[in-house]
């Protein structure tokens, strides 16, 4: 199970060919690669060291790429969704008898966790 969640996440490996480890580095990437993980080799004129900022930076872009588009597609959904429940109910909160309302905030909040439209729906909620 847990390697089955492996594969759905990429892997960034930053070395260089001054690196001593450098074979050693590509070839475990490659049987990485036969095993259906997402990796890739960031190349760097670098020994043994660690990589400066640009090139760290560079590597967990690739890195969080999925789920930055993840994010994305969650904050989008979750304010058509408040968009949805403010063209009904108005901006105000739902009277506390009205679980429908309620419900559809919640929703929000859940669909796009962390986003502006799930903290606004959690304001409303109040």
């Amino acid at each position: 199970a847990r390697f089955a969640q492996l594969r759905t996440r990429r892997i960034g490996v930053i070395t260089g060919p001054a690196d001593f480890n450098y074979d050693e580095i590509v070839a475990a990437t490659k049987g990485m690669a036969v095993d259906d993980l997402q990796v890739r080799v960031f190349e760097h004129e670098m020994g043994h060291r660690l990589p400066t900022a640009e090139w760290f930076a560079q590597t967990l872009r690739w890195v969080d790429e999925p789920y930055r588009d993840a994010l994305a597609k969650e904050a989008a959904e979750a304010q058509r969704l408040l968009e949805g429940y403010t063209r009904k109910h108005g901006e105000a909160a739902p009277a506390p008898k009205d679980a429908r309302a309620r419900d559809e905030l919640v929703k929000v909040t859940r669909v796009g966790p962390w986003s502006p439209a799930a903290w606004r729906a959690a304001e409303m909620l109040r």
